[in-house]
């Protein structure tokens, strides 16, 4: 399994894009951790994570913040889900 960290601040570019196709296309198991969430606010949250989840369809992107612990246990779960 392959945990892809992406700055929820920024949007997804190309190089994102074949990464991800080539997982899907090699099976790879994929965890998307969206990184920075305590840099947003709550709004800004919402609308970060349906941009991805509009984006990358058949991805359920976790919001992570190192500060705050959010989205620690879900990655932690998630991980063990696949091991």
């Amino acid at each position: 399994a392959l945990i892809f960290l992406l700055d929820v601040r920024r949007k997804i570019n190309e190089e994102d894009l074949t990464f991800l196709e080539w997982a899907s296309v090699a099976k790879v198991p994929l965890i998307l951790v969206l990184t920075k969430s305590d840099k947003l606010s709550q709004s800004e949250q919402h609308k970060a994570l349906s941009y991805f989840k509009e984006s990358l369809s058949g991805l359920a992107p976790i919001l992570y913040s190192i500060k705050k612990g959010k989205g620690k246990e879900t990655l932690i779960q998630k991980i063990n889900s696949l091991i």
